[in-house]
């Protein structure tokens, strides 16, 4: 699991430790800390909310490359 985490870790885009602190309400070191396989009694939550995240940034790409595209098809 804590190379998961880290592969995870590596994945996010620059402020995306800080958005999870955001949402999971705790400090962006604990984030950091979890994401590195250390345990915190926080791990669910910021790993739920690094799901979440994720999956949001996903879908804004998903909206920006369609744009981009019907751009270059005018």
């Amino acid at each position: 699991m804590n190379e998961r985490l880290k592969q995870v870790k590596e994945l996010l885009p620059h402020g995306g430790m800080k958005v999870i602190a955001q949402k999971a309400n705790v400090s962006i070191p604990t984030v950091c800390r979890v994401l590195n396989g250390f345990p915190s009694p926080q791990m669910e939550r910021i790993v739920t909310c690094t799901a979440e995240y994720l999956a949001e940034v996903k879908e804004k790409e998903k909206n920006i490359n369609a744009v981009l595209e019907k751009a270059l098809q005018s």
